[in-house]
């Protein structure tokens, strides 16, 4: 992977990602900030009953659906992006680093994101202590296999024939509200690609388990998975070459 170092005093980005067992770092890389467009955002229905404006022009096939810690975290504690463990910051912007690497895949292919938000939030306690509340909190969920209670909904699902899921790696698997995703959405004879972040583990068993829960969508095997040990060398090069390794063809 070829590592691009931008220097600019206006931006200080520093990275680490989360997994369930991964360790803390405290590198700092630079990245360059990835804008959103609204219109390019899933069409959602909260529970405010308000819905975004759909863009006509836009690509309407394409599905990007991303979980990531930050954005699901409660105000308890205020996220110290030295030390946390799945937090990039871009200009003004703090992101989850899986929702970097949706943010890049939008950037080279187009199509609407979709972050996968909970009701309840987790803790933004996380350290490497025996009191790290979120591991506890996460575990909780990862032994009842909780099906946490999501935020909004896609309301325009069946018009994607391409979804692309992101994650990071909790407890060796999906975090359970991925799997809350999973069970309010059918992905039959969609097109299915994976990414995901993790402190080590990979993507784990996963692919397994999406296969087995939606055996009729066509599943891609090549998954795009980071290590935080890695992500400072992750750019936008790495996700054009995962799009011609799994021959990924822009419409």
């Amino acid at each position: 992977m070829k590592k691009k170092v931008i220097l600019c005093l206006s931006l200080i980005i520093l990275v680490h990602v989360m997994s369930g067992c991964a360790g803390l770092g405290s590198e700092k890389v630079v990245k360059d900030e990835i804008p959103v467009k609204e219109e390019q955002k899933a069409s959602v229905e909260t529970d405010e009953d308000t819905s975004i404006k759909e863009n006509k022009e836009r690509n309407k096939s394409v599905l990007i659906a991303y979980f990531s810690r930050i954005g699901n975290i409660d105000s308890e504690y205020k996220v110290d992006a030295t030390s946390s463990a799945s937090v990039v910051i871009a200009g003004d912007s703090m992101l989850g680093n899986t929702e970097y690497m949706a943010r890049l895949i939008q950037a080279e292919i187009s199509g609407d994101l979709h972050f996968i938000e909970t009701k309840e939030k987790y803790s933004s306690h996380y350290d490497s202590t025996d009191n790290n509340k979120l591991d506890v909190q996460t575990n909780i969920e990862h032994r009842e296999n909780a099906r946490p209670e999501l935020v909004g909904e896609i309301s325009n699902m069946e018009d994607y024939d391409v979804v692309f899921l992101g994650f990071p790696n909790w407890w060796n698997d999906f975090p359970m509200a991925v799997y809350s995703f999973l069970d309010e959405y059918d992905l039959s004879g969609k097109k299915v690609y994976l990414f995901n972040t993790s402190g080590g583990g990979g993507a784990a068993n996963t692919l397994k388990t999406i296969q087995e829960l939606e055996p009729n969508a066509d599943i891609n095997e090549n998954i795009l998975t980071v290590s935080h040990f890695d992500f400072d060398n992750f750019d936008e090069d790495d996700v054009k070459d995962w799009m011609e390794e799994i021959e990924y063809e822009k419409n």
